[in-house]
């Protein structure tokens, strides 16, 4: 393994989203964050259909770099 790489997580789209108001904008507009959480709730305990477990790591991957950018008062609006 690279050491370059060791620890380092890859950028996700959602969190260069929310480096600029109007992405953030686009983001509470569309409603993605309300629709990620909808699929962790129906599914968080799925182990045995991995099209659904891999649909939940992609959205926990999601969200994690939503909430590594954001402030509390805007995931509040959301």
């Amino acid at each position: 393994m690279c050491s370059a790489s060791v620890g380092a997580m890859p950028h996700h789209f959602y969190g260069e989203m929310t480096k600029t108001d109007f992405g953030c904008q686009i983001l509470q507009e569309k409603g993605h964050f309300k629709e990620f959480s909808q699929v962790i709730r129906q599914h968080s305990l799925e182990s045995e259909d991995m099209e659904l477990v891999m649909k939940l790591k992609s959205v926990l991957w999601a969200i994690v770099s939503l909430l590594s950018q954001l402030d509390e008062l805007v995931i509040e609006q959301c």
